[in-house]
């Protein structure tokens, strides 16, 4: 099975623990809505004469609320930006299909769910004017995946599992200590 999780859109405020409007330690919040993308493949063998062999591949896509804690460092030097920043997430993020055959009576839901992640991050950017800031992010993220069914098919499943997060961003100062991006 191959997850993914990706933020379609988000507002994270920080705060700045430095004398320099974008350089120093920082840390912030963020809340925003999430999206969870799940490739499941599954093949059901039932051998005799009434068997059979199902092979299923399946694409499926949750939604919900996700909240972030984050801090890090940030180095500025003639407008290139290089920082490095470690996160905490929370999601509500979830999808539950179900499966009903009628002629043996077999009813089966299942849920899928991304409770947790965190992280590392490298931010590297462009300070375009003295209060905006366009920034690529290289990070690594390991996330809680949890899957509970009563399809016979499936097995319930938790555990944690890892993959590369790659992102775009624009920072925008607000005040001296205070951005959104």
């Amino acid at each position: 099975m191959t997850v993914r999780s990706s933020l379609a859109l988000g507002f994270s405020f920080i705060t700045f623990f430095a004398s320099n409007l974008n350089a120093g330690f920082y840390v912030g919040a963020g809340l925003g809505p999430d999206t969870i993308e799940f490739k499941q493949h599954s093949n059901t063998i039932k051998p005799g004469a009434f068997g059979f062999n199902v092979i299923n591949k399946t694409q499926l896509s949750g939604t919900g609320l996700f909240g972030t804690f984050f801090s890090g460092y940030e180095y500025l030097h003639n407008k290139l930006s290089l920082s490095d920043e470690v996160n905490g997430n929370a999601s509500s993020s979830f999808f539950k299909p179900s499966n009903n055959e009628f002629v043996n009576s077999n009813f089966a839901s299942s849920r899928y769910k991304i409770n947790n992640s965190y992280g590392v991050s490298l931010l590297s950017g462009y300070q375009f004017t003295k209060n905006t800031l366009f920034y690529a992010r290289l990070g690594y993220s390991k996330a809680h995946f949890k899957l509970i069914t009563t399809d016979k098919s499936l097995e319930n499943l938790s555990y944690r599992i890892d993959g590369f997060l790659p992102g775009l961003g624009i920072k925008q100062n607000l005040t001296k200590h205070v951005s959104i991006r």
